[in-house]
């Protein structure tokens, strides 16, 4: 069911009690009327409108992905590109009035619309108000959590007394609540408006949301630790509402848009909006028996256009094997995490896909990930990299490799790898200013940057082997930690690191010959090479007089908790990617280290295998469990502050170490 006003409506909202001092009953945020009076209805084209050969339309924008503004000022989304269609169809032009949904039917009643287009569910109380066209959407109510607060929490058959949901005053999701929560004891608040709902959800006043499912998974994705676990059918059809005294434009509606679902226009307009296809108006659920299921139900997999080229060949193999075909979806490695986090508890994920061994504990703690039983098979993996895939006991995946920075150097300025940060200074005093930038890092970074945290003695979290990370206990702003930061301090301050270089300026510089040395990962390997540069590799050199230790990532492949084929997708993972030969192709597209141990022992005479795995061996998994999620952003920002001199060492790391430990305090 369809809302009133979300943040940019806020930030307006914030801009008018600034100026005119008025408090919040005395805001209105209905557009002003020309007149007071109800427009006199015009003819135009054969139907008659408000404004002669014009759609007046409300809605209350944005509420994304069916209403929002773009930077313009017009409206866009899937609302507003079916009302266009339908209004070119009729000759019409289109009008946007924004307007309050807790009056929008009153207005359309009035006569001060011809249409709402709002989102808005067909219920026989609205009715009784309006006529609607038909069904354009199929909707469906869902339960948004902070899964920081009420991790256990999978479904709204885990709420009970004293738990307590938002939902908007006036909205289907608030009946449903009310019918469906209240008895088994659940409280549920009302609020006037959405943001207010889960606002009150991220401050802890309520335990849940209940709210329309594409704009409840729209909202979580840009709010951390909010993420919707269930999708509740609750078998609802969303209309444009009809000014009741117009029959013949609602006619004419009907039949513009019966056109367009027999031409393929709408289906086209639904695909660009949505991913999933049960909210279209023309989806028909496939009939699932024993006999059609291993027939037409792929299996899913997410992977980055890196690790396609490998994983083709083996979803052959396995669909040959099998008679289960596979279909692998092009994402980008930055946006699986979310994604997965977002769309496995709706059932709209791979069934298998790529991550990092970080993001393992905020998956498993919200039931994303299904543990995987290497059996026997785990001796074929190093340990290192079976203990960055554990959490709480169990594996959750399968590890393929391992990756931490190394340094490189052009040999053609610099032949012999420096051993000590004196070596490599001593180097760039002596190239002087035949270089731009003798040694290039991208300035900020938390993950580049972390080795002058750990090798002094620094560290995110105290780890001991037998009960593992300890979240209580941040050692950001330690003796040691401010030690390495006032080194780090240093190099800014003479030069030898430069706060305008970021990661595209550090990859240029290098290739173009104009930095000796570039502070980064394997990731970086393939461009190095098509530059043609005569490049080596080593392991970072000693700071302080200490073992330099980067952060050690593993990478591998993960089984989704909610699949319905998990039996397959482990069997597609343990038996067709847990390969020698798959693993040595995995690193022949990424050049990262293989984390399968025969795998590794083929390529270990590559020297950049060597580099790389040796400054490895004296660095840190990065953790793995959900508090990490408060570091990257706080430990980065002291980096920053480092960078533009705004803080001292003990100051930027005092700082990002008190943020961490009141976001783990909750």
């Amino acid at each position: 069911m369809r809302v009133r006003k979300w943040l940019l409506v806020l930030a307006v909202f914030s801009l008018v009690v600034a100026a005119c001092g008025d408090d919040d009953d005395a805001v209105d945020t209905t557009t002003a009327p020309t007149t007071t009076v109800a427009p006199t209805t015009t003819e135009a084209g054969g139907l008659q409108t408000i404004k002669a050969g014009v759609l007046t339309v409300g809605s209350d924008v944005p509420f994304p992905p069916f209403e929002d503004f773009d930077a313009s000022g017009n409206v866009i989304g899937f609302d507003a590109d079916l009302v266009n269609e339908l209004a070119s169809r009729l000759g019409l032009e289109v009008e946007w009035i924004d307007t309050d949904f807790d009056t929008i039917f009153t207005q359309l009643a009035t006569g001060r619309f011809d249409l709402v287009a709002s989102a808005t569910t067909i219920t026989p109380e609205r009715a009784l108000q309006v006529n609607f066209t038909d069904p354009y959407y199929k909707a469906q109510q869902a339960l948004t959590i902070n899964t920081d607060a009420t991790p256990n929490i999978g479904s709204y058959m885990d709420l009970g007394e004293g738990d307590s949901v938002a939902a908007q005053t006036g909205t289907t999701g608030l009946d449903w609540a009310i019918e469906n929560l209240a008895p088994n004891g659940v409280e549920v608040r009302e609020f006037p408006a959405a943001p207010d709902t889960y606002n009150a959800l991220e401050g802890g006043l309520v335990t849940g949301v209940i709210f329309d499912e594409p704009s409840a998974v729209e909202e979580a994705a840009n709010r951390p630790g909010l993420v919707v676990i269930q999708a509740i059918d609750t078998n609802e059809d969303y209309g444009f509402g009809v000014d009741p005294n117009n029959a013949e434009l609602l006619t004419a509606l009907n039949g513009a848009f019966a056109d367009m679902l027999a031409d393929g226009t709408y289906q086209s307009i639904y695909d660009a909006a949505f991913t999933a296809p049960a909210g279209s108006v023309l989806y028909v659920a496939p009939e699932i028996t024993t006999t059609t299921v291993a027939a037409i139900a792929p299996l899913v997999i997410w992977a980055d256009e890196t690790r396609t080229s490998v994983l083709e060949p083996i979803a052959a193999a396995f669909t040959e094997a099998t008679g289960v075909p596979v279909e692998i979806q092009l994402k980008g490695f930055g946006d699986i995490r979310g994604d997965s986090v977002q769309q496995a508890p709706l059932g709209e994920a791979a069934d298998v896909f790529i991550g990092a061994h970080d993001w393992i504990g905020e998956l498993a703690s919200n039931g994303i990930i299904e543990p995987v039983d290497l059996g026997a098979r785990a001796d074929e993996f190093f340990p290192v990299a079976l203990d960055a895939f554990s959490y709480e006991g169990s594996v959750y995946g399968l590890p393929y490799a391992v990756e931490a920075i190394g340094l490189y150097r052009n040999v053609d300025l610099v032949p012999d790898a420096p051993v000590t940060f004196e070596d490599l200074l001593a180097v760039c005093e002596g190239l002087g200013d035949t270089v731009t930038q003798c040694l290039a890092t991208p300035s900020g970074d938390a993950f580049h940057h972390y080795p002058f945290l750990a090798s002094t003695g620094g560290y995110i979290f105290a780890y001991d082997a037998a009960t593992g990370y300890d979240p209580t206990d941040v050692g950001l702003d330690n003796d040691g930690a401010i030690e390495g930061f006032t080194f780090l301090d240093s190099l800014v301050k003479d030069g030898t690191l430069d706060p305008a270089v970021d990661y595209g300026t550090m990859t240029t510089l290098f290739h173009e010959g104009q930095a000796a040395f570039m502070w980064t990962g394997p990731w970086a390997l393939p461009d190095v090479q098509a530059a043609g540069i005569n490049y080596a590799v080593s392991p970072l050199p000693d700071i302080n007089g200490q073992d330099a230790a980067p952060f050690v990532g593993v990478q591998g492949f993960f089984v989704n908790a909610f699949s319905e084929q998990k039996a397959l997708a482990q069997t597609f993972v343990l038996d067709f990617v847990a390969t020698e030969e798959v693993m040595v192709a995995l690193y022949e597209v990424g050049l990262r280290a293989p984390a399968h141990i025969a795998a590794f022992n083929q390529v270990a005479d590559d020297p950049d295998v060597q580099a790389f795995g040796e400054s490895a061996s004296a660095g840190n998994p990065m953790p793995n469990i959900p508090e990490m999620s408060s570091v990257w952003d706080n430990f980065g920002g002291a980096v920053a502050a480092i960078y533009d001199q705004s803080a001292d060492p003990a100051t930027a790391l005092g700082t990002a170490a008190i943020a961490v430990r009141e976001a783990v305090a909750g």
